[in-house]
């Protein structure tokens, strides 16, 4: 519809071709059967009929249909006896793709096909991890179509913060709306535990220190960050005093530093050891709402 015109190309996306781009206000349903390609059109409400291999000989089919959107072709001959992809889906990990010689393995967006062109990787190798409100959502390093791929988690009420522990396969993330910090399966996306959900306001800075396996929150109403084991146990106060507004909270393991933005009518960022103590701000000028800090 957006680009007016009807293509195709083989299965796996490859000799993408333009078939009709004339005279076509806005193409919305396809339909395929033997030698006919069929349409719908949203402005003139109206069904259409092509050849499918050259675009000619166009008909219109019916016209005057009141909110008209898909169109299917209902015969027995739509779903004739199985493919390749069949049995045992071709020998493929994830997707098997037919062409118009036989079929290729593919694999979901952003993951890499190892080198017996059947088997998928688990996960991509390296990624950048999104928040949104009621998802999170990865983009693959290691391929080209930097899309967003939202992660199928369910149960996210507003999502703010988000970390992860790569040698344990754990993605961290906290839920303002439901006052809780819950732990993701990176190999299993269907495999969550509530971590804190207990005494639990607002918790939007978290980071997960892999050294120690212990993960640090901040709760901005009530003025706290805190400190607990990887699966929520030992749970410990580490700053409340003269702590108003903590925000984002960062973490350097490997030289013991925390490290947490204040934002009150004063704000600023500080600096503790990741026990609390040696307390120092860092930065307090030039200031105005000091978030997302990353080392």
């Amino acid at each position: 519809g957006g680009t007016k015109a009807i293509e195709f190309s083989t299965l796996d996306g490859k000799d993408r071709t333009i078939l009709i781009n004339n005279d076509l206000p806005h193409p919305f349903g396809l339909a395929v059967f033997k030698d006919k390609l069929y349409w719908t059109d949203w402005v003139t409400a109206s069904i259409h009929m092509a050849n499918k291999d050259t675009g000619k000989d166009r008909a219109v089919l019916r016209s005057g249909v009141s909110n008209l959107m898909d169109v299917r072709i209902f015969h027995r001959n739509r779903q004739p006896q199985p493919s390749m992809c069949h049995a045992n889906n071709g020998g493929c990990s994830h997707l098997c793709l037919r062409a118009p010689s036989g079929y290729t393995c593919a694999c979901p967006t952003g993951v890499l096909l190892h080198a017996d062109s059947q088997t998928c990787q688990s996960q991509p190798s390296a990624y950048l991890l999104l928040v949104t409100e009621n998802s999170l959502a990865r983009v693959s390093f290691d391929t080209d179509d930097k899309f967003d791929v939202t992660l199928p988690i369910s149960g996210i009420g507003n999502a703010f913060a988000v970390d992860f522990h790569w040698n344990k396969s754990l993605i961290f993330y906290s839920d303002i709306d439901l006052h809780l910090i819950r732990s993701v399966d990176m190999l299993n996306l269907s495999n969550t535990q509530d971590v804190v959900s207990i005494n639990l306001t607002s918790p939007y800075g978290l980071a997960v220190d892999w050294m120690a396996n212990n993960i640090y929150w901040t709760d901005f109403e009530r003025g706290m960050l805190e400190v607990a084991r990887l699966n929520g146990t030992c749970r410990r106060t580490i700053i409340s005093t003269d702590l108003h507004k903590p925000k984002s909270v960062a973490l350097f393991p490997q030289r013991g530093f925390l490290f947490w933005s204040n934002n009150d009518d004063e704000p600023k960022i500080e600096r503790s050891l990741m026990d609390g103590s040696a307390r120092m701000t860092i930065v307090k000028d030039k200031l105005k709402y000091p978030q997302g800090l990353v080392i």
